[in-house]
């Protein structure tokens, strides 16, 4: 019988956001999940929350005792609904777990409007040193589509863990399975000894292209596009394109998405020849799009 070893990650555990030196614990990734499913009730929105990391010296939390980083962890505060982003991260094929944070449908004077408010949750195969941290952070806004809150971009920041306002409130979770084709749910004690029971993959960020997010020296070109020039960095000008071109196959109406898909396949390779976008996120594009046009059409249809 075939019995893995669940990797495990170092995190810390924090009563409040007054809290600066946090409890350190060493969990797998089942067990956190199942800890993630487990939300609390509370008036107010400061309570235990978590820091994806442990930290060195004298245990207190700021951005010099971070040394790497054992999770990515997104917020999404508005712009993208739950099922975009379970969709657009079923594509990946790796563990996620998305929960929704106590902000979510709710109307306060930072939220005029009621929204999906989430947070997502990818246990990393290796450790992510934190000079490379911001990196990963870019590649994730840019497939979240520009949507991720940057502003939670400290290495030492704290998350909190599940809460609502009441028990009454919308609280939703969503733990992509363990297994492929398998509608079981995870146990390490009990594993099928069938080669198509495959454990899915942890987030790799080592093959990743992150190069592609360094900061450049500003290159201004002027780009020929549809008759109209404009003055831009090439960085720029390719992040707009990319949105551009997803905006379009996403209002794409019925018996043109095929034929709109092949022009911003085109449009996006004139991109990768010129070296202005990476081609292996072109690539990934591709299934993607695939997958958000699924997706809208599933949701005209119901």
């Amino acid at each position: 019988m075939f019995t893995p070893t669940p990797p495990t990650f170092e995190i810390t555990v924090f009563e409040n956001r007054r809290d600066n030196r946090g409890t350190p614990y060493t969990v797998n990734w089942r067990k956190f999940a199942e800890r993630l499913q487990k939300k609390a009730t509370r008036l107010c929105k400061d309570g235990k929350a978590f820091a994806p990391t442990r930290f060195a010296g004298n245990g207190i939390r700021s951005k010099d005792n971070v040394t790497d980083i054992n999770m990515l962890v997104l917020d999404i505060d508005s712009g993208m609904s739950l099922s975009m982003a379970i969709e657009i991260w079923e594509a990946l094929g790796v563990k996620f777990l998305i929960y929704t944070s106590f902000s979510h449908q709710r109307v306060t004077e930072r939220h005029p409007k009621a929204e999906d408010c989430f947070r997502i949750v990818a246990p990393l195969l290796q450790p992510i040193p934190k000079n490379k941290f911001y990196l990963l952070r870019k590649w994730a806004n840019q497939l979240m589509l520009g949507n991720v809150d940057m502003q939670t971009n400290d290495p030492s920041r704290m998350y909190y863990l599940p809460a609502v306002v009441s028990q009454e409130s919308p609280f939703f979770v969503y733990n992509f399975k363990e297994f492929c084709n398998c509608g079981y749910d995870f146990d390490y004690d009990h594993i099928p000894n069938e080669p198509h029971y495959e454990i899915k993959n942890y987030l790799d960020w080592a093959l990743l292209d992150l190069e592609q997010f360094e900061e450049k020296p500003v290159i201004s070109k002027a780009i020929e596009v549809k008759s109209h020039t404009l003055s831009a960095t090439a960085t720029n000008y390719s992040e707009v394109a990319l949105k551009n071109e997803i905006n379009v196959l996403l209002t794409a109406s019925v018996g043109t998405r095929n034929a709109q898909l092949n022009k911003s396949a085109y449009s996006l390779g004139q991109l990768v020849a010129s070296g202005l976008l990476h081609q292996s996120f072109t690539q990934q594009l591709g299934l993607l799009a695939y997958r958000i046009m699924r997706f809208s059409q599933l949701s005209k249809v119901a």
